[in-house]
């Protein structure tokens, strides 16, 4: 079921929505245990109905019992697939109906029918239990076993929870029968609607545990082996594969020891099925293109060996035709894919399976091929990550830099595409420039029915998350079809997503989507186009190229001016709160915001993201054990947040912008009050004076804990 928007409602309207996600999650995961789904079925058999009377049938299926005081427990209804969630604690007590549909797949809307206690604690109680969930059962009942697995964000979802970030928990014994259930149910929901959505307590599963990955892949070859041949759950499986795999690229991101060796066995092991020639050809080179699919970049040597892999499973490659290879590959791609956008992001997937030298073979062939979706294609690889795959692209364009090799679009993109790449490359894109300009190629203007159709463009921005992840949704407003790109920035443009004809009625729901799970807000162009400058010259300061479907949605938008500019958000942070009126900037005021700011840790679920995770907190908390949490906060604060400042400051400044830019009128309010916080992080106010920061540093304490359990 999908989460609704918690954002700007009122505390008691958070607190029913938190009670229903719990409620949510802790039913489907009681109905993802395949004993004890089959228990319960049983126990509503003809025979034992006849055993009890109708209200004997409202137990308890389980207990869990919190060490704050809390029990969560699951009751039947008399209703088939009916039931009640009750929660208890010592200062509130709450109790939520829910009903499952067997045949669509998803939950109805959840009832809180009864609450009665504090709403601030139950809410901050609720959220933590669904964060957590890491519970001890008690199961006094006939019920099957316990469940322990807890929850976890969406995959995909760049924004997660304090338990999200910590190792993940071990696989179950029945980890191989969970991943064919949700394989089923996403395959029929396939069949059914023709989109891969999985049911969100089973990508909480899998998000929760990405050790899933192998037993993912090993129900992939057995899929692929299956006869007959079901093409629709192999298609699940690869879908299940990526979800996976973007979940621990996260991960890796953050230098998580876990994630590196899981990655390497996963690629240990398709190099093993290459040599046991067990599945189809095309089954196989799935596998190593879904490191490029999921953003994971991989070692030279692990190319080398999924390039010899790739050769032995298809013994019938001639081997001294390098060229030849490469040629039948671009003419198969362009003629499939029909557009240079496609085809570079085709190509960009297939990198993992070739060597080297073939990589830049490839570059050469699609410059060379009669095929103009091929030749346009090769000015995209300016923005490839691989710097051979960059230099190939240089040298392709000079050698067709002529009228009737070079299309005018084709040296328009290089153009703009210049202002994207790193310093070092841009000399060389420069000759290739001066070289097409003077042998007479003509540039092509920017699309004029896109220019003309920016006002049908609504942009919508979630808030920034604790990693400095924000997701924003181009779409258009109207027609049957329209536009629906997805730009993720973190520490640069991440992921790209263009559907170009994407039907309305998709782009309204995925616009809802991202209001209702990230507090997401209409935002105007400006905010979009300062955003992604912003993250292109960020991300070419930390080695991340934006992928080229960032210039196909520029394209469609008119964003002829977007290059690589940062924001100095020192400056920016000056320039804004000078504008401020003068009592909104005296101290009297400054206290009173940073109060205000303070309590959207309780209001706004993406506060609880915003705290430090890395190696100095874990070091801190194990050298430090024996203080109080008083002592060891102000030692978070002085040790781990204050060598990062600077990020915390630009992060409100940029909250600050996001809020200024909202047409939402509550999101619009709070711009002041992020300004002042970052005003405060500026100019070098005590974190300890800022409250916002001190509830970040307990955060970042609790979550060291964990991690250093």
């Amino acid at each position: 079921m999908a989460r609704r928007a918690r954002g700007l409602k009122s505390p008691r309207a958070r607190l029913d929505d938190a009670l229903g996600e719990l409620a949510c999650d802790v039913v489907g995961e009681f109905l993802l245990d395949p004993e004890g789904i089959a228990a319960y079925r049983a126990s509503r058999s003809p025979a034992q109905r006849r055993k009890a009377s109708l209200p004997a049938l409202i137990k308890p299926l389980l207990t869990w019992h919190k060490e704050d005081g809390g029990i969560i427990t699951v009751l039947s209804a008399p209703i088939p697939y009916q039931f009640v969630v009750r929660a208890e604690h010592p200062k509130f007590r709450a109790s939520v109906a829910i009903a499952y549909d067997v045949d669509t797949d998803v939950f109805a809307e959840p009832v809180v029918v009864t609450f009665d206690g504090e709403v601030g604690t139950a809410s901050k109680c609720v959220r933590g239990w669904i964060n957590e969930l890491d519970i001890e059962v008690d199961r006094t009942n006939p019920f099957g076993p316990p469940m322990v697995e807890k929850v976890s964000p969406a995959i995909g979802e760049p924004r997660l929870s304090a338990a999200d970030r910590e190792s993940p928990v071990g696989l179950p014994d029945n980890a191989a029968a969970k991943v064919r259930a949700i394989a089923a149910r996403a395959a029929a929901k396939l069949l059914r609607t023709e989109r891969y959505e999985p049911a969100p307590s089973d990508l909480d599963w899998l998000g929760r545990h990405p050790h899933s990955l192998l037993v993912i892949l090993e129900g992939y070859v057995a899929v692929c082996v299956a006869r007959p041949r079901d093409e629709l759950l192999i298609a699940v499986h690869q879908k299940m594969l990526l979800s996976v795999l973007e979940f621990i690229r996260y991960q890796l991101e953050r230098d998580r020891d876990w994630a590196a060796t899981l990655v390497a066995s996963y690629e240990a092991r398709i190099i093993e099925l290459a040599n046991e020639k067990i599945i189809r050809n095309e089954d196989w080179f799935f596998l190593p293109t879904s490191f490029a699919r999921a953003r994971i970049p991989i070692s030279e040597d692990a190319t080398a060996a999924f390039a010899m892999a790739g050769v032995a499973i298809s013994p019938q490659l001639p081997p001294g035709d390098l060229s030849g290879m490469m040629r039948d590959l671009v003419d198969r791609l362009s003629s499939d894919v029909g557009n240079p956008f496609a085809l570079c992001t085709a190509l960009q997937e297939l990198s993992s399976a070739l060597p080297r030298m073939g990589r830049t073979c490839v570059v050469r062939e699609l410059a060379l091929s009669t095929n103009p979706v091929a030749r346009e294609a090769v000015p995209l690889l300016l923005l490839a990550n691989d710097p051979d795959i960059r230099k190939a692209a240089v040298a392709a364009l000079e050698e067709i830099a002529t009228p009737g090799c070079m299309a005018p679009a084709s040296l328009r993109r290089t153009i703009t595409m210049r202002n994207w790449i790193p310093q070092a490359d841009r000399p060389a894109v420069d000759r290739v420039i001066r070289t097409a300009r003077e042998k007479g190629v003509a540039i092509a203007p920017w699309p004029r029915e896109q220019k003309t159709g920016a006002v049908n463009i609504m942009i919508t921005a979630s808030m920034i998350d604790g990693v400095g992840a924000q997701s924003i949704l181009v779409t258009s407003r109207f027609g049957r079809t329209g536009l629906c790109g997805l730009i993720l920035l973190k520490g640069g443009v991440r992921d790209i997503t263009c559907a170009p004809a994407e039907k309305l009625g998709n782009i309204k729901q995925n616009v809802a989507l991202l209001r209702e799970t990230a507090e997401g807000a209409e935002v105007d162009r400006a905010f979009l186009d300062l955003a992604v400058q912003h993250a292109i010259a960020t991300g070419l300061a930390g080695g991340v190229l934006p992928h080229a479907s960032l210039l196909d949605i520029a394209e469609r938008i008119g964003a002829s001016d977007w290059k690589a500019r940062a924001v100095d958000s020192a400056e920016e942070t000056a320039r804004l709160f000078a504008s401020l009126d003068p009592e909104e900037r005296g101290e009297a005021a400054i206290a009173a915001s940073l109060r205000r700011s303070e309590t959207w840790t309780r209001t706004d679920d993406v506060f609880d993201t915003w705290y430090e995770d890395d190696a100095a907190a874990l070091a801190l908390v194990a050298r430090v054990r024996n203080l109080d949490d008083a002592a060891v906060i102000q030692l978070v604060l002085d040790e781990v947040m204050e060598k990062q400042r600077g990020t915390w400051a630009e992060r409100a400044l940029l909250m600050a912008l996001w809020a200024g830019s909202a047409k939402d009128k509550a999101c619009h309010a709070r711009w002041k009050d992020f300004l002042t916080l970052a005003h405060c992080l500026s100019s070098g106010r005590a974190l300890a004076d800022i409250p916002l920061m001190r509830t970040a540093a307990k955060m970042t304490l609790e979550v060291a804990r964990r991690g250093a359990r």
